[in-house]
């Protein structure tokens, strides 16, 4: 917006009221210790001529003299300091630059009312006080020219007027002498002046442009919330008709098992994977920005984890004619099985997303109280300048090996996992050659075969006849769920809400577990729902949370209630065996697995 020249003059007007605020509060702020130095000026002077001079003219000085201090401290200083607001600082300019004059003239009489006829010695002594008196008021009269052109003239204009009425050679000399003092005070005031104006400026300016990043770091604040609620909302509202779309592909796995139908349904298998995948981005990193993610560690064997993420990769490195390759390690980390899994299957997927023939190769190392695992492809590699780049949010590198090139998240999401689990990451890359990504993880005691037996839990998992209580108030997710759980032979019972839920209990049907969405219709809320449940039934009664919200209020929630928490997109796999653990004998809570050892 282009200023006009009337605002244009009101900002000069104004940025030249700031720096007389500040030469006039500098003026002010010196009227103390200058009336203290008068004060004490004025008993010496007593002390030196109470038997040289008339009583009459002492005392009449000395009245005049302490009375033009009275009014200045306290009187006007006090005045001063409880003025309005943004009170027009020429008015206090002007009233200190005419108490300074008055003070400089009666100050620069000394020699006339402390004058001992016939002594050069006591002389000699008046003017050394005036002396110092224009040092002093030098100093005062810095922050503006008007104090210095009325305190330091007036305070010499009478002793020189004296030493030329005088009119001895000492006198006159004396006189000549004064006004090439005046000179020199006037250039040694220029100075003076300069360098407190400069500084005055230079704090204004220093002040503006605090104010300036003040206001772009709020405009940024106020963006990146902006974002971060844009991305939690598009999650929350996207992966709900996700979730129903991927139970329903998995319901319709279980029917189409061969054909041309099968082929097109693993094609649409696999994009349903890669929407997943991208909202799961999108979820972590509005967590992570929200910081709502909190870390639950615990002892891990490192291999199951490897395990796992290279199981789900395999599939695609066949296609791709990729050999991957694992080192087997015996090692146990300790770490959040979920937030290292999402920084492992980052590494891992990006390997083989980037890698367009060759080898992934991933292993372990023992370095002291550190795993380093590491990721080897034979992809494309990373230029040196864009090494720092890539774990920048939305960065996305060609996709050398010809694979999904997702959001470019997944990097940033791991750079920023790193912190929480006490993980440092390294990068290594040949252009040409390959890229090999480092991950240290605190290591951890292993348990021992005594352990491990007692940790071993029950072979299969099995749900046929178990009893299962979903509640949701989207139709498409709970007709989904509800197919996907039938497949597996449980025995269902849905509700849209609470008060249908409870009315499942009226009959004989007792539910095993809970599946309860976090936001249900009319306000109402799935820990609710399970409180009621366990209320009703009298019975800690287990149950799982899924909630599409980026926020910690739903894991909150969730962890004072001590059920387990899912975030949609869920994929059937891993629903399943959730459901299998908490109904097996071996299931511990949350807030019990909140303490593991190791």
């Amino acid at each position: 917006m282009e200023m006009t020249p009337a605002n244009r003059d009101k900002a000069i007007r104004t940025g030249q009221d700031d720096v007389l605020t500040e030469q006039v509060e500098a003026i002010y702020s010196q009227l103390p210790n200058l009336s203290l130095g008068n004060v004490l000026g004025t008993l010496i002077l007593i002390a030196i001529y109470r038997d040289m001079v008339a009583p009459v003219s002492m005392w009449g000085w000395t009245l005049l003299n302490l009375s033009l201090v009275l009014l200045t401290y306290p009187v006007l200083v006090h005045r001063y300091r409880r003025r309005p607001v943004g009170q027009n600082p020429r008015r206090w300019l002007r009233a200190a630059v005419l108490m300074g004059t008055l003070r400089a003239l009666v100050w620069g009489s000394i020699p006339l009312a402390f004058a001992v006829p016939g002594s050069l010695q006591y002389e000699l002594v008046n003017y050394v006080f005036v002396l110092v008196g224009v040092g002093m008021a030098l100093l005062h009269s810095a922050p503006h020219r008007l104090l210095f052109f009325g305190s330091v003239p007036a305070m010499l204009m009478p002793v020189t007027i004296l030493f030329v009425l005088q009119g001895s050679e000492l006198t006159l000399t004396l006189a000549v002498g004064n006004l090439f003092y005046w000179g020199l005070l006037h250039r040694m005031f220029g100075r003076l002046h300069a360098m407190l104006l400069q500084n005055i400026r230079l704090k204004h300016r220093s002040s503006a442009l605090a104010t300036q990043l003040e206001v772009q770091k709020n405009a940024a604040e106020e963006a990146d919330a902006a974002k971060s609620r844009f991305l939690a909302t598009a999650s929350h509202d996207l992966r709900q008709p996700l979730q129903a779309q991927i139970l329903f592909t998995e319901e319709l796995a279980a029917r189409v098992q061969d054909g041309p139908a099968r082929e097109v349904l693993e094609r649409l298998q696999r994009s349903v994977s890669e929407m997943r995948t991208m909202f799961d981005e999108l979820l972590d990193i509005s967590r992570l920005e929200a910081r709502s993610l909190q870390p639950k560690p615990r002892r891990l064997a490192i291999q199951k984890l490897i395990d796992g993420m290279t199981s789900e990769l395999e599939a695609l490195a066949q296609e791709k004619h990729i050999d991957m390759r694992v080192v087997r390690s015996s090692a146990c980390v300790r770490s959040d099985p979920a937030l290292l899994t999402r920084i492992l299957r980052n590494l891992l997927s990006n390997a083989v997303q980037h890698t367009a023939s060759g080898r992934v190769l991933v292993g372990c190392r023992r370095r002291g109280p550190w795993l380093r695992l590491e990721v080897h492809d034979t992809g494309p590699g990373i230029p040196a300048a864009e090494q720092s780049r890539i774990f920048g949010e939305f960065y996305r590198l060609d996709a050398g090996g010809g694979g999904h090139r997702g959001l470019g998240l997944g990097l940033a999401i791991v750079q920023r996992l790193c912190p929480l689990l006490g993980c440092h990451l390294e990068l290594s890359s040949r252009p040409g050659r390959g890229s090999c990504f480092c991950l240290l993880i605190p290591r951890a005691r292993c348990p021992s075969p005594v352990e491990r037996r007692q940790q071993r839990r029950a072979p299969g998992d099995d749900l046929a006849g178990r009893r299962l209580l979903l509640i949701d108030d989207d139709p498409e997710i709970l007709r989904a769920l509800a197919g996907t759980l039938d497949a597996w032979s449980c025995d269902v019972a849905t509700a849209d809400s609470l008060e249908q839920a409870l009315a499942r209990l009226e009959t004989s049907w007792t539910p095993e577990l809970v599946i309860a969405d976090y936001h249900l219709g009319g306000g109402e809320t799935g820990t609710e729902a399970i409180r009621a449940l366990r209320e009703r039934l009298q019975v800690a009664l287990p149950a799982v949370l899924l909630t599409a919200d980026a926020g910690a209020r739903a894991q909150r929630e969730a962890l004072a209630l001590d059920v387990e928490l899912l975030h949609k997109p869920v994929a059937p796999a891993r629903l399943r065996a959730l459901l299998a653990y908490i109904l097996s004998p071996h299931y511990r809570p949350p807030a019990r697995r909140s303490v593991n050892p190791g």
